[in-house]
């Protein structure tokens, strides 16, 4: 946000909102347009608040990692101090007391993480500190089925040719740590991601490869700017 679209974002608020079934709304990050500037965060804020559901955002790359350019200007990973300013300020916007938290619903566990690593040239990297904080979360809920909602993908759960789906830069980091957790932790299920704008109209949508270690199964989801891969051939 402002981003592109923005009558046809407006009309899917509406919708959401008319729709007496929905139980929340999960947002997977890049909710800024380029880089989170204060500008951006404040039509983010303006917009997102017409949300008529409990609401739950997480931080994508987009939000904190890259520094303030004009336009048409490349994007530069920003130093630690900028991401850190930057991550306060999704906090701020958003009123989290933390871009990682977890809440309980029914019998469900469901944890949000967000990338938060202050000096990593990946993606979506979250922190030593996060790590075991979800470290203990996983333990502490042992018996409760799992919901983990991340800016970033799994590794090796995208094929094709409209993304890199290989470069380990654009997966859910650290991989290592991530994928022994999730081998630790049968009640983890599901994993949901945005970075990789892939739609249900994608031949890899659903595909086989979505499922990690045989158990997990990686949901991608699409933006809302008109970005997204329609097909392998787009």
């Amino acid at each position: 946000l402002p981003g592109k679209n923005l009558s046809l974002k407006q009309q899917v608020v509406e919708n959401i909102n008319s729709w007496t079934d929905v139980d929340s709304v999960i947002v997977l990050g890049d909710i800024c347009e380029e880089s989170g500037t204060v500008k951006e965060y404040e039509s983010a804020k303006k917009f997102l608040s017409q949300i008529n559901k409990p609401f739950y955002p997480i931080v994508g790359n987009r939000d904190h990692l890259y520094e303030d350019k004009s336009p048409g200007e490349r994007f530069r990973r920003a130093p630690e101090s900028v991401r850190k300013k930057k991550l306060e300020r999704f906090k701020e916007t958003f009123s989290l007391a933390n871009v990682f938290y977890s809440i309980e619903r029914n019998n469900y566990l469901l944890i949000f993480l967000s990338p938060d690593h202050l000096t990593s040239n990946n993606r979506s990297h979250i922190s030593e500190e996060q790590l075991n904080w979800l470290k203990s979360q996983l333990a502490s809920y042992k018996s409760k089925p799992t919901l983990i909602f991340f800016h970033a993908p799994l590794k090796g759960t995208l094929v094709g040719s409209n993304q890199d789906a290989s470069d380990p830069a654009d997966m859910a980091q650290p991989i290592p740590e991530i994928r022994q957790l999730i081998i630790d932790n049968p009640q983890i299920f599901l994993w949901f991601s945005g970075h990789t704008h892939l739609v249900p109209t994608n031949s890899n949508f659903n595909h086989p490869v979505n499922v990690y270690e045989k158990r997990v199964f990686n949901i991608h989801n699409p933006d809302m700017s008109g970005d997204s891969y329609l097909k392998e051939t787009d």
